[in-house]
């Protein structure tokens, strides 16, 4: 299941969740791994990813950012099949949550 595409890529095999960037944005570029140009990517199982996933969420929260991060998830993800979801929940859920920080 694809959730963002493009030059970073993010999908699920049902059992690890598989993060690629095209040109390593996470700037490992500037470390001694540099020259290595090639792309770069991980896989993290799923268990861990729902870990993370529900911190950022709260973070989101928090912060006040929820509502942001929807409108923005859907327009760059829009027709993934990973964000099906959220198109069909992402009213219920900024409803449910608005006003809580």
């Amino acid at each position: 299941m694809a959730y963002l595409r493009g030059s970073t890529y993010i999908w699920s095999d049902g059992e690890r969740v598989h993060l690629w960037s095209q040109d390593g944005l996470d700037h490992w570029q500037d470390t001694e791994f540099g020259q290595y140009p090639e792309a770069s990517g991980v896989a993290l199982r799923e268990a861990i990813t729902d870990q993370f996933v529900c911190m950022r969420f709260a973070q989101l929260i928090a912060s006040g950012r929820l509502e942001a991060a929807v409108r923005d998830t859907l327009e760059a993800a829009k027709g993934n099949v990973g964000c099906e979801a959220l198109t069909k929940l992402g009213p219920a859920i900024l409803e449910h949550f608005r006003g809580i920080s």
